[in-house]
C-alpha cells in the first residue's frame, strides 16, 4: 500500500479534524443526565470516522497494485489535461503576455489553470496545460476526452451535453461592458445599448441566459481577439466590448487602455457564476467529488481571492 505524501496527510487531517469538531459539539449538547450515555456517543463517533476514513483514502490517495474496482479507476487516471479560452483572462493566460514577474518562459497560467493545478497536484496526478481560442474546438475536445477539464465557464448547454459542469461556482464574476469613458454615465442599464453596435471575441461563451437576453435585444458581433474588440471600441468602429467584469478590467490594464476605456458593470442584478467542468469521457472522472468539494473550501478559505489578486494586482 502506497503511503500518503505530505500534503495528502494534511488534506485528510483537515477533514478529519472537522469530524471530529462537529462530534465534539454533539457530545456537549444539552442532554437530561438520565438519557446520556457516553458509549453510545463514542461507538457512533468510530463508526463515522470509519466510513470517513475509508471514502477519504479512497478519493485522495492514489493506490497501485491493488485489484479493487476504485484502484483500477485511480490507475486510470495517469495524467490530467487542463484548458481554458485563451482569450478569458486571467482565467488563463500565455505567460509571454503577462506582465507580472513570471518568467516567459514558464507554461499557461493564470486563476483557473493555478486552481486547478493546486487541485490534481493534491492527488499527485500530472498535469498538462493547453488553451483553446476556439469555442467549438474546445467543445468538441470534451466531447471526445482529448481534454479532460475546462478551468473556467460560465453553465450553458452546449457545456452540459459534453462535461459535468461542477456546481457551486467557485467564482461570480458578472457579465459587463467597455465602453469609452466620455459614454460611461450614460449607461445604466442593458437596455441603454439598445441600437448601439457592439462586439465581443469570437469565443466567449456565454451563460444561456444572458445569450439568450444578447440575441433579443441587443446587436453584439463575435469576432476577433479581445483586444482587436476593445481597439474597435477606443477607435469608434464599435460602441461597447461585452466580456466579463474580471476579464476586461485585467484586459484594459494590461493593454495599457485604461486612459480612454473603462468598464461599466453592474448592468444587471445577477452575477454569473464560473465553474470548472470535467469531461464525460475523462479517465478522471472519478475525481469529480473531491473536485467539488476542494473548490467549496478554496472559496471559503480565501484560496480563491489570494489566487485572483496575485493576477489583478
Amino acid at each position: 500500500m502506497q503511503l500518503l505524501t505530505n500534503h495528502q496527510m494534511d488534506v485528510f487531517c483537515s477533514i478529519l479534524n472537522e469530524i471530529l469538531l462537529d462530534q465534539s459539539g454533539e457530545l456537549h449538547e444539552d442532554v437530561p443526565e438520565e438519557d446520556f450515555n457516553l458509549m453510545d456517543h463514542l461507538n457512533k463517533l468510530i463508526n463515522k470516522l470509519k466510513v470517513i476514513m475509508l471514502t477519504t483514502f479512497i478519493i485522495i490517495v492514489p493506490v497501485t497494485g491493488l485489484a479493487k474496482p476504485d484502484n483500477k479507476l485511480v490507475e486510470s487516471c495517469r495524467k490530467i489535461i487542463i484548458a481554458g479560452n485563451s482569450e478569458w483572462v486571467p482565467y488563463v493566460l500565455d505567460t509571454q503576455d503577462y506582465t507580472a514577474d513570471t518568467p516567459e518562459d514558464i507554461e499557461l497560467t493564470g486563476v483557473g489553470m493555478e486552481l486547478a493545478a493546486k487541485l490534481f497536484a493534491e492527488l499527485d496526478v500530472p498535469v498538462v496545460r493547453t488553451a483553446f481560442s476556439d469555442q467549438s474546438r474546445m467543445l468538441q475536445a470534451l466531447r471526445t476526452g482529448e481534454i479532460d477539464l475546462v478551468v473556467s465557464a460560465y453553465k450553458n448547454d452546449k457545456l452540459d451535453l459534453v462535461a459535468e459542469i461542477i456546481s457551486p461556482a467557485w467564482n461570480h464574476d458578472s457579465v459587463a461592458i467597455v465602453v469609452q469613458k466620455d459614454v460611461a454615465p450614460k449607461v445604466k442599464h442593458w437596455e441603454d445599448l439598445a441600437g448601439q453596435h457592439g462586439i465581443m471575441e469570437k469565443s466567449f461563451l456565454l451563460s444561456d441566459e444572458t445569450e439568450s437576453y444578447f440575441t433579443k435585444y441587443l446587436q453584439i458581433k463575435r469576432q476577433g481577439s479581445l483586444l482587436d474588440a476593445l481597439k474597435s471600441v477606443q477607435q469608434g468602429q464599435n460602441n461597447y466590448v461585452v466580456g466579463s467584469s474580471l476579464q476586461l478590467n485585467y484586459a484594459i490594464r494590461a493593454n495599457r487602455l485604461d486612459d480612454t476605456l473603462v468598464v461599466v458593470k453592474n448592468l444587471s442584478h445577477n452575477a454569473d457564476g464560473v465553474y470548472m467542468a470535467l469531461s464525460k469521457r475523462s479517465a478522471c472522472q472519478h475525481y469529480a467529488t473531491y473536485v467539488r468539494k476542494r473548490l467549496q473550501e478554496y472559496a471559503k478559505n480565501g484560496t480563491v481571492q489570494t489566487v485572483v489578486e496575485k493576477y489583478i494586482r
